[in-house]
């Protein structure tokens, strides 16, 4: 761990499950800093889909890739790893990182120690002592990244399935020209993807360095809910992750994510509702009857 950094935290869970609303909360805490979405684990490690729907590997060459990363065996990475880091200096402005980023290298540590060096470094710029990393997908790559990243925390929030399956497809409606929302539209995929995400909440749940967040009792007593999450950081609870919240968004969200546009909103319970407005007796039945059941 860096000189200086005390908790290095990322956030999790199913795609539109309220992350983009705890991490705008999360900002807003004087001792934390965060940065928009970097995606970078899902890059490095590849198997997104599979990981997050319950397929295996397609092909060969993937089921000998994915063979490899369960066991530790160095990997070739370059291109796509690379691209991702490039990316956040892009973001960051800052020039001199790109020196940082190998561009090829026979293991996933040397594109995650960059990784870790560019964040550390600008949390520590900031006057902060803690960083979120905020991607949902990560969900799928926790045992990798515990054995790449020394002591991290996982933050995993957990929305109702049948209002999270409603909200995904919502956003293959809203946004059919973006690929990774499009694929929404298929109900099958919608509901496996929220069904292996709390698949893998059940199994890490009970480990020291995760905690599973209810988003509906999130919205409802935010700041009860900020007070354990704060706890299990390490951190005070500031009256700044309320106050501050809105102004905090402006820095996480990027201007092209406008599906994220509701993280400054008023936290409220009244986000829900999608499920009945948008599917009609038939599909509520379908989905229900796919969904698993929630026993924590």
């Amino acid at each position: 761990m860096s000189d200086g950094i005390k908790r290095r935290v990322f956030l999790v869970g199913c795609p539109k499950s309220g992350t983009t609303l705890l991490q705008s909360c999360l900002t807003a805490h004087p001792q934390i800093t965060s940065f928009p979405e970097t995606n970078f684990f899902r890059f490095l490690i590849g198997q997104i889909r599979g990981r997050l729907t319950g397929q295996h590997p397609r092909c060969l060459r993937a089921w000998r890739h994915w063979v490899r990363i369960q066991l530790g065996v160095p990997v070739r990475q370059g291109t796509w790893a690379a691209t991702r880091l490039h990316e956040l200096a892009n973001h960051l402005e800052r020039e001199e990182f790109r020196a940082w980023i190998p561009e090829k290298a026979w293991s996933v540590r040397r594109h995650t120690n960059a990784f870790l060096r560019i964040l550390d470094t600008v949390t520590l710029e900031r006057g902060c002592s803690c960083w979120v990393e905020k991607t949902p997908g990560h969900i799928g790559y926790v045992r990798e990244i515990e054995r790449l990243v020394p002591q991290p925390l996982f933050i995993n929030i957990v929305r109702d399935g049948a209002e999270n399956v409603a909200s995904l497809y919502d956003m293959s409606v809203k946004y059919p020209q973006r690929s990774w929302w499009k694929e929404y539209s298929d109900l099958d995929h919608a509901i496996a993807n929220w069904n292996t995400c709390v698949r893998l909440a059940r199994r890490y749940r009970h480990k020291k360095n995760y905690l599973v967040v209810k988003y509906e009792r999130f919205v409802s007593s935010p700041e009860s809910v900020l007070r354990e999450v704060c706890d299990f950081i390490g951190v005070a609870f500031s009256d700044d992750m309320l106050e501050q919240r809105a102004q905090a968004a402006d820095a996480i969200v990027l201007s092209v994510e406008a599906w994220k546009q509701s993280a400054s909103e008023q936290i409220s319970g009244d986000r829900q509702g999608k499920f009945d407005k948008l599917f009609d007796d038939a599909q509520k039945t379908y989905i229900n009857e796919r969904l698993e059941k929630v026993d924590f």
